[in-house]
């Protein structure tokens, strides 16, 4: 109970913030702590002050929350030039050794489905290359001075690393660091593997080229990246 009413506490202010990362002007009154509160929750900051400031939604924003959009969004620049710089050099470097890319999730849809990078903030960066070109890639990631970061001691990593086909690599630069999620399978979960009805065959011959900078990488078809995003939410929640 107290989580259903916590939810129906913060369910008209959700509403209004989705109201205004779409640009329409909300239908009740802007509490616009809790949006803010909201905002960051879900990593939507840069993309709500880039919203408020196109003409169509037109509201008054108390100058505090203003002054901290801002900031958040400037920051957020930041974090996105350092991390395309980050991923141009490893899709290059992979490029240069005949490695193609597959670039999964926000890494991509940054690039596709918003109107500039920086309102996708991510943690990470997910690419895929095939099987045989694995432990190259992971070498290529190293000297690129990428450090492997080893599974929780509660894993045993060979094992894990062999089962979901995945390793992460971080690189830092000053207060900057860039985790690099290297995997060989579409899925980490063999659930999700066995009843999707994808295999990774299907995806990279349906995979469509993205830019990123100067540089080409591939990403899943938008049939494919729909399916995709849809299987990680429903198994990360």
């Amino acid at each position: 109970m107290l989580f259903a009413s916590s939810m129906a506490d913060i369910a008209p202010d959700l509403g209004v913030l989705v109201d205004l990362l779409r640009g329409d002007p909300p239908q009740i009154p802007v509490n616009w702590k809790q949006v803010m509160r909201l905002a960051r929750r879900h990593g939507m900051s840069p993309l709500l002050h880039w919203q408020l400031n196109q003409e169509s939604v037109g509201l008054s924003v108390p100058s505090d929350i203003s002054k901290t959009l801002q900031r958040e969004y400037y920051d957020a620049i930041v974090q996105s030039t350092m991390r395309d710089r980050e991923v141009t050099q490893v899709v290059a470097a992979l490029g240069e050794a005949e490695v193609p890319v597959l670039v999964l999730k926000g890494g991509a849809l940054a690039h596709t489905v918003y109107p500039s990078p920086t309102l996708r903030p991510m943690c990470d960066i997910d690419i895929v290359v095939r099987e045989a070109q694995f432990d190259q890639a992971s070498g290529i990631l190293e000297r690129l001075g990428y450090t492997y970061q080893p599974e929780p001691p509660r894993r045993f990593g060979p094992f894990n690393t062999a089962f979901t086909g995945e390793r992460s690599y971080r690189r830092t630069i000053g207060q900057f660091s860039m985790l690099m999620e290297l995997h060989c399978v579409y899925s980490t979960i063999e659930i999700v593997r066995r009843t999707s009805g994808l295999t990774l065959d299907t995806l990279w011959a349906r995979a469509v080229p993205l830019e990123i900078e100067e540089v080409t990488a591939l990403s899943l078809s938008p049939e494919d990246q729909l399916m995709h995003v849809c299987l990680h939410m429903s198994m990360h929640g």
